[in-house]
């Protein structure tokens, strides 16, 4: 069942609502979502951190491609889970983001 999670922006007030599919969760109608929201366990930006560190691989990869001078990318899709962490999706229709890196 999917539920909808606030995920905190860091040094920020704001926050983003994020629906994420999970287990034992309760349908909540779309005009209550933010004040129903469950709080996710992490911020927005810790997980996206977590995908820094496959960036330069994706670098390296994409210049490989493009080393006879043509621009390549490589686009995945992104899912948050409720403790705050980001996967990457086996299909970028079940994406909450979609990432793409580009070597010119």
């Amino acid at each position: 069942m999917k539920t909808i999670y606030k995920y905190p922006i860091k040094d920020s007030n704001e926050a983003i609502l994020v629906e994420i599919e999970a287990e034992g969760g309760q349908m909540v109608k779309a005009s209550r979502a933010r004040t129903d929201a469950k709080l996710a366990t992490g911020n927005l930006d810790g997980a996206f951190v977590k995908l820094q560190p496959i960036i330069p691989a994706l670098m390296t990869t994409l210049k490989s491609f493009a080393a006879d001078g043509k621009k390549s990318q490589i686009s995945f899709g992104v899912k948050l889970t409720p403790d705050g962490d980001a996967l990457i999706t086996s299909g970028q229709g079940d994406a909450n983001f979609i990432v793409t890196v580009s070597q010119s």
